[in-house]
Formats: structure tokens, C-alpha cells, sequence
């Protein structure tokens, strides 16, 4: 809506991350006459999220979250951002990690997103994927190459069984492998990111 109000016109290369990839989804199944691709950026679908997050949701995942948001008020995070700092935000430009840090100093709304999202997902709304549903558009699966602290063991085992049904969705579908990257690839590499964007543009523009 944003963007046809906005005057941006179709079709949308969608570039998601993690998580995000479900709302990639449920758009191209709802509005595949606007898509032109995806490029997932670690993403993750749906038979691996919705299992592992029912696992991930129980009462400690609400004490998790209510103990890091007291660290947030009281100034806790703020003090330790230095020494938690992923390397990643160390090696950007200016002034990007003084941005950062100035976000994640005080209390974040979205921490805990995911869990959120879980919990207001019924099964009856939830996306789903399948094998050729996109067709022929590009879709690249940009998988991390290093293990992630941002992910449980649930996630890391299935990881490359659901990249595998991500690229699955199209007959041009491909995996690519982001070897010196965690969970965070567009900020660990993003020149391969932005690489594999743009060849999933032009792949679009050229003939079908």
C-alpha cells in the first residue's frame, strides 16, 4: 500500500532477512503479479520457524525478555555495548556505529519480535511454502557459512534443509553460502549481499 501510494510501481524485488522471509511469503502469495524475486539474507521458512519458535516460547522466554529490558532502563546495556559489539558494527563507517549504539542504548519495542510474532500467528493465517510456487522469478537463498549465537541448535540443525526449501520455491532457485558470516550476513558481507541483490534485479529484467 505504501509504495502504490507512494507511486512506486511493480514488480518488488524483495530482499528480507531471517524471519522476515514469512512476510516474503505471505506477499508473493498474495500479491505474485507484483514480485519480480526474492533474495533471502539468512531467511528462514516456515516448516523450520513455527517448530522451533513453539519450542523457544515457553515462561523463560518472557523472563529472557523482561530481564534484558530492566538492563535497558537501567542504563546496563548502554554501559556493556562496547565490549558486545559484533565485530561487524566495529568495522563500519561512520556514522554508522554511533547510530547503532545510540539505538541499542536505550529500551528497543522490537526485542523479542520474533516471539511476538509467534504468539499472534494463528495456524489458520500462517504463510506457506512450496516447491515452484514463484514460478521462474530469481530467488537466492543466502545462507551463513559460520555457526550464530543468534541462533539455538534447533535453528543451526535445520538451517540448511529449510535454505534448501527456500530456494525450492523457483526453477531458478540457488543457494549461496556467505563463508565468513553468522546469522547477520548483509551487515557481516554486505558486498556479497548487495552483489546477489543485483543479480537477482537483472536476472528479473531479462527475459523469462
Amino acid at each position: 500500500t505504501l509504495l502504490h501510494k507512494g507511486g512506486v510501481k511493480g514488480p518488488y524485488l524483495l530482499a528480507p532477512e531471517s524471519f522476515g522471509s514469512l512476510i516474503a511469503i505471505q506477499y508473493a502469495r498474495r500479491h505474485p503479479e507484483d514480485l519480480a524475486g526474492i533474495v533471502f539474507l539468512d531467511g528462514v521458512d516456515p516448516e523450520l520457524w513455527f517448530p522451533a519458535m513453539k519450542e523457544q516460547a515457553g515462561w523463560d522466554a518472557d523472563l529472557k525478555n523482561a530481564a534484558i529490558d530492566m538492563g535497558w532502563r537501567v542504563g546496563l546495556v548502554r554501559l556493556a555495548f562496547g565490549a558486545l559489539s559484533p565485530d561487524w558494527l566495529n568495522r563500519a563507517p561512520p556514522p554508522i556505529p554511533a547510530e547503532v549504539r545510540a539505538i541499542y542504548s536505550r529500551p528497543a519495542a522490537g526485542f523479542g519480535e520474533a516471539l511476538v510474532a509467534y504468539r499472534r500467528s494463528p495456524e489458520r493465517r500462517r504463510p506457506v511454502l512450496t516447491p515452484g510456487m514463484l514460478g521462474n522469478l530469481p530467488v537466492i537463498a543466502l545462507q551463513h557459512g559460520k555457526s550464530s549465537s543468534a541462533l539455538s541448535s534447533r535453528f543451526e540443525i535445520g538451517w540448511a534443509a529449510s535454505q534448501r526449501r527456500l530456494a525450492s520455491a523457483s526453477s531458478r532457485g540457488q543457494i549461496v553460502i556467505a563463508g565468513d558470516a553468522s546469522h547477520e550476513v548483509a551487515q557481516e558481507q554486505p558486498a556479497l549481499a548487495a552483489q546477489q541483490i543485483r543479480h537477482a534485479l537483472q536476472t528479473s529484467l531479462g527475459p523469462r
